[in-house]
């Protein structure tokens, strides 16, 4: 029972972690889905002739109707952006997009990388903490049995009456279908 609290803590404690980390990761992707988009319009305007190489930033084209097919989910985001740095980082800097600035989409990236870590860390210590709970509470259902073995058989010579309230147990009369009250 003295372990409890300390697994009960630590549980509290990473689900804080986990939901924090999963909030701040909300901000991170709208500011990411708008770096993208800046990202884009930035392109279309450095490419006006040669819309196709916007892939070797990352986006992705409709083969028929040359539109983008703009990333969806978190992975996506991530995939193009780690995309997107990679090819400007192998570009001279003079030839470099200027917007938007390389250096905030790679602390971006790294960012959401980092919250995302945290939240699967918070999510990790969670279940652990859960499990080790949950092994703990059949451990003590356990021992409550056997203590309420012992207590009827030595105590109560195998009969069980009222007075098994006093040590912390429910005792409800019930009637059985012959119709006889009984203790149970």
């Amino acid at each position: 029972l003295a372990q409890c609290p300390a697994y009960q803590q630590d549980r509290q404690q990473s689900e804080a972690q986990r939901t924090v980390a999963s909030e701040s990761l909300k901000v991170l992707d709208r500011h990411a889905q708008k770096l993208i988009e800046e990202m884009y319009f930035c392109l279309r305007v450095h490419l006006l002739d040669e819309p196709y190489r916007m892939e070797e930033w990352g986006f992705d084209l409709k083969q028929t109707t040359g539109h983008i097919i703009w990333p969806r989910g978190r992975t996506g985001r991530m995939a193009l952006l780690s995309i997107y740095i990679k090819q400007e980082l192998s570009r001279p800097a003079a030839l470099r997009l200027t917007r938007p600035n390389l250096e905030d989409v790679i602390v971006l990236r790294d960012e959401i990388k980092a919250i995302q870590a945290a939240s699967r860390a918070g999510y990790t210590r969670r279940k652990k903490s859960n499990a080790i709970g949950y092994a703990l509470s059949r451990q003590m259902t356990e021992c409550l049995r056997a203590a309420g073995v012992f207590l009827i058989s030595r105590r109560f010579n195998y009969r069980i009456t009222h007075d098994l309230e006093k040590w912390g147990f429910k005792v409800v009369k019930r009637v059985s279908r012959a119709g006889n009250g009984a203790l149970s």
